[in-house]
């Protein structure tokens, strides 16, 4: 499967930054952010993204409702929670919740350039190579 559109929901800069980098380099250029997942429900009902990844600690509405939101909307949306604080309640929770991975950001920041130079352009491999997969 070829990522070809990728929603951020997440209010990180620094984060949203590297990650915007990350997929330009792996060539996925429709790239779109939203700082809270109000705000990134719109923009899936607008266009459907391939990938959404949601902070674990969103403002307005919890990571484990905007996952099932997600899932409703369009169930072949792909959903990676990424969160700074790694917990395996949280993990085994947005998993229970139809998450496709639980990224911790900073295993993710630090093999970005592993990523980019690696990368099939394909969400496979990075659920093989560097995230907690539910396998």
């Amino acid at each position: 499967m070829g990522i070809k559109n990728v929603l951020i929901i997440d209010t990180d800069e620094i984060f949203i930054s590297k990650l915007n980098g990350f997929f330009w380099e792996a060539g996925i250029k429709n790239v779109l952010t939203a700082s809270s997942v109000n705000e990134g429900l719109e923009k899936i009902g607008r266009c459907t993204p391939d990938v959404v990844l949601v902070d674990l600690t969103p403002t307005d509405i919890s990571s484990i409702d905007a996952i099932q939101i997600i899932s409703k909307m369009n169930s072949s949306i792909r959903v990676l929670v990424t969160t700074d604080y790694y917990n395996q309640d949280y993990c085994n929770a947005v998993f229970e919740a139809g998450a496709d991975a639980f990224i911790e950001k900073t295993n993710f920041t630090n093999d970005l350039n592993t990523i980019v130079n690696a990368i099939p352009k394909s969400i496979e491999y990075l659920f093989e190579k560097f995230l907690l997969s539910k396998n």
